[in-house]
């Protein structure tokens, strides 16, 4: 692995610059915040801050997942679906690479990555029943080569909020084309958003409250 060590500083050297850059910009705990929800780097949070993060149900937001990865690139893709069409699923696939590259790729960044290329994937063959099928295949894989991974609380929100994004966003977004004034784009944004908010509601209250 020597030959990969000098592109390995390189992006250890970004993602400093990167911290160093918003430490500069956001004063804290504003600053350790944001590097918590971008890069899931939580050793500069403020106790406090993250009990009362835990109290109110909302410490995934600080630690990055299946649920966030599956947020950003979901709503990424609506955005620029109407832009470049099918091709804003590769932009995506791009944009997670790129992710798991920046955060220096943990454990819980690769399953993310997984489970969100996954859904990705399913999207673009556009057929639910075979979004589903590939989301039972990847699960399936990680939890071959990681039986314990079954027991995670960011594997179990990776499953949940894709679940929810293949089956529930369809039902949400044709709910809200009632309101034509809606833009589409926005549309989807919500409806993925409150779906995937939803069916993951129930883990986020079980482990976090």
């Amino acid at each position: 692995t020597a030959w990969l060590q000098p592109f390995i500083t390189i992006i250890e050297s970004f993602r400093a610059v990167i911290v160093d850059r918003i430490f500069l910009s956001l004063p804290e705990p504003h600053g350790s915040l944001l590097t918590g929800i971008l890069l899931g780097n939580r050793a500069k949070l403020d106790p406090e801050l993250l009990e009362t993060f835990r109290i109110v149900g909302l410490s995934h937001l600080i630690a990055v997942s299946g649920y966030n990865l599956s947020i950003l690139t979901s709503n990424l893709q609506a955005m620029l679906w109407p832009v470049v069409g099918r091709r804003s699923v590769f932009i995506c696939l791009a944009t997670i690479v790129g992710f798991v590259i920046l955060s220096g790729a943990p454990s819980s960044i690769l399953r993310a990555a997984v489970m969100a290329s996954a859904l990705l994937v399913a999207q673009y063959i556009g057929r639910p029943s075979r979004s589903l099928n590939i989301l039972l295949f990847a699960a399936g894989l990680l939890a071959l080569f990681e039986p314990k991974i079954i027991f995670e609380i960011g594997f179990q929100l990776s499953i949940a909020a894709t679940y929810g994004l293949i089956r529930l966003a369809p039902i949400v977004i044709s709910a809200l084309e009632r309101f034509a004034k809606i833009p589409e784009t926005l549309r989807l944004i919500v409806g993925e958003t409150v779906a995937a908010t939803v069916i993951t509601a129930p883990l986020l209250m079980l482990y976090f409250d």
